[in-house]
């Protein structure tokens, strides 16, 4: 592969990825973990590739060449997706130790599981634009994270498995229907965020004003709500409001509070605001159905709903 197409200043040298664990059933298999720096020499794989590093550390640089096109390069840092089509040559280099799961599909699992995805090209997600895109997607990336974290015994989990690899045809892939390559805009330096992110997680039970996040960004609040919605896709708002509905959604899926104490310990007021809020962030989707915690609740099973606004 010509490496002045992309990021890979030199061929890497060749580390083999000796994933901790390993699944297969034929027409699909996973290898997951949590994953120590590993080079791929260029090479084209025989099956479809998914990597999936649902981690705030996951950092890679991979460079390919598509048909009749001139080699291309990309560096990703954070938490992403990077799906890679069995007729393009890559290479590849992990960079430090993280969650990652590298899933490998036959044409024929794919079409039976998402018949209308492309896949003659490269694609890369990011985590802000599946939580944008599809909560409910998202929450299947974090159970991806949490396989990785503290891995399942897969020969005692087949259905789990399988399952699992279903979902990802099902419902990863078709999130990855972009313009390959293309760049978000500059956002916000990756320590930051990270500052900003983590100050959110701790304080949603409070009130998180705009400008105190600026003030721990280091930037003027206009500024950094701009730097913020490049680096995640949403406003600092809709982001405190997505975080909050993640953890409504655990809370209820647990059944261990009543709805009034969900509420609260998620940073709403009542019951009551909480359903309006949910109701809110899913209206851009399509004409919002009638969210109750019930609903919620029943959206922690294993099955994922084929729409988002099924919660």
């Amino acid at each position: 592969m010509d490496t002045k197409c992309g990021i890979l200043k030199t061929a890497p040298k060749h580390v083999p990825s000796a994933f901790a664990h390993f699944f297969t059933d034929g027409d699909f298999s996973i290898e997951y973990g949590l994953q120590a720096p590993f080079a791929l020499d260029e090479r084209w794989e025989h099956h479809n590739q998914l990597l999936a590093s649902p981690d705030a550390a996951g950092e890679a640089e991979l460079c390919w060449r598509e048909p009749e096109q001139a080699g291309r390069g990309i560096r990703v840092e954070g938490a992403h997706v990077i799906y890679i089509p069995r007729s393009v040559p890559f290479a590849l280099k992990w960079l430090r130790k993280a969650a990652l799961a590298r899933f490998s599909f036959t044409p024929g699992f794919i079409k039976q599981s998402a018949a209308d995805t492309p896949r003659d090209k490269v694609f890369v997600c990011h985590e802000w634009e599946i939580a944008g895109a599809d909560l409910m997607v998202h929450q299947l990336f974090i159970e991806i994270g949490k396989l990785c974290r503290n891995p399942k015994d897969a020969t005692q989990h087949p259905r789990y498995m399988n399952a699992l690899g279903a979902l990802v045809a099902r419902h990863f892939l078709p999130l990855l229907d972009r313009k390959p390559g293309s760049q978000k805009p500059p956002g916000l330096p990756l320590a930051r965020l990270k500052r900003v992110q983590e100050h959110i997680d701790k304080n949603l039970q409070n009130k998180i004003k705009t400008g105190e996040l600026a003030g721990i960004a280091g930037f003027g609040e206009h500024h950094f709500t701009r730097l913020f919605k490049a680096s995640t896709g949403m406003a600092p708002c809709r982001y405190i409001i997505m975080k909050r509905l993640e953890l409504a959604r655990q809370l209820l899926a647990e059944d261990v509070m009543d709805k009034t104490g969900i509420a609260l310990e998620a940073g709403f007021c009542d019951a009551s605001h909480l359903r309006q809020a949910a109701r809110r962030f899913f209206s851009g989707k399509s004409t919002p159905p009638k969210i109750t915690p019930v609903l919620y609740r029943k959206s922690g099973k294993t099955t994922i709903p084929k729409k988002i606004n099924r919660i």
